[in-house]
């Protein structure tokens, strides 16, 4: 943002075209964009507009020294244990960065701060020393991985899980990858859970969301295997919001259908249309005024008071 007189013409532009609320991405906030992030909110707040800000756990932009926070993958093609580009959210130190960032944006009045997963823990991702530790310690006995993704002497190949559904797979996975990919959802919330606690002891009305894709509802298996979330598990945590990722191809054809339905759905079970948002991604803004917005909305079958965004705009 190049001046506070273009800063105040940006934010009065978008909300001239309905905008009530901006997601911040974790690039704006570093240590680099200090000012200019925190203008930003004091302007939207000025001129009545929401901000929200992401905390992507899987990239390793924040404070401290991030060496040895890298979580470790497994290659089933090859049998490996190999160092990840993504941080160990079960890693203390990057835990307590994750407590400074979270707390910086609550302190600066960010409206809502989200984690979001991206890229996912997937079902190759998180036998860092902490996990395997942390597996051995509740469950009294070592974790192999490469007994995982085995089944009737057959490896489960590296690329399995971007073309096999879960439900032609649901029988041949080993009963202890069960026991694993459920261990380590509920780890990463009670993760989540001890740093919304420690910001809210010190900032009382901070307010927290996660990112979820639509399999948490449509598909939960496949959500559980694919991406490590669970929404019912999410459900009994300390979440104010609930953040539904769709890709631009989401609210298009046969595909919006499973959209709308997954927002129905986590509608029905949280009693609370506002506690739902649905975050579109794209290359290009697909509405510029509310009526446009609202013709989305409806395509999609979005209750009144369900949220509706779109990633993908960029602060000047």
């Amino acid at each position: 943002m190049k001046s506070e007189a273009t800063l105040r013409s940006w934010v009065a532009s978008i909300k001239s075209n309905g905008t009530n609320t901006l997601l911040l991405q974790q690039h704006l906030f570093g240590h680099r964009h200090e000012i200019r992030w925190k203008d930003l909110v004091k302007e939207a707040h000025r001129q009545g507009i929401r901000v929200y800000a992401v905390l992507n756990l899987r990239e390793g932009m924040f404070y401290g020294d991030s060496r040895g926070w890298g979580d470790v993958r497994f290659n089933a093609d090859s049998g490996a244990l190999r160092p990840s580009r993504s941080p160990d959210l079960l890693h203390p130190e990057f835990q307590e960065s994750i407590k400074r960032a979270a707390l910086d944006l609550a302190t600066a009045g960010v409206d809502l701060i989200v984690f979001r997963f991206d890229p996912p823990s997937g079902p190759f991702d998180g036998f860092s020393q902490h996990g395997l530790d942390g597996f051995r310690r509740d469950f009294h006995h070592p974790l192999s991985p490469r007994k995982l993704f085995t089944s009737g002497g057959r490896p489960w190949t590296q690329d399995s899980p971007g073309v096999m559904p879960v439900v032609q797979v649901r029988g041949g996975f080993a009963p202890e990858f069960w026991r694993w990919v459920g261990w380590k959802n509920r780890e990463y919330q009670n993760v989540l859970d001890g740093v919304m606690a420690v910001v809210r002891q010190q900032q009382p009305g901070a307010r927290f969301g996660i990112e979820l894709h639509t399999d948490t509802m449509t598909n939960p298996r496949r959500a559980l295997v694919r991406y490590t979330e669970d929404f019912l598990e999410s459900r009994q945590r300390l979440f104010d919001r609930f953040i539904v990722a769709v890709p631009e191809r989401g609210v298009h054809g046969v595909a919006k259908s499973s959209v709308g339905q997954a927002a129905i759905e986590m509608t029905e079970l949280l009693d609370d249309p506002s506690m739902v948002f649905v975050l579109v991604s794209g290359r290009r803004p697909m509405w510029s005024t509310v009526k446009e917005a609202l013709i989305v909305k409806a395509s999609l079958g979005l209750q009144q008071g369900v949220g509706l965004g779109f990633r993908g705009h960029h602060v000047p």
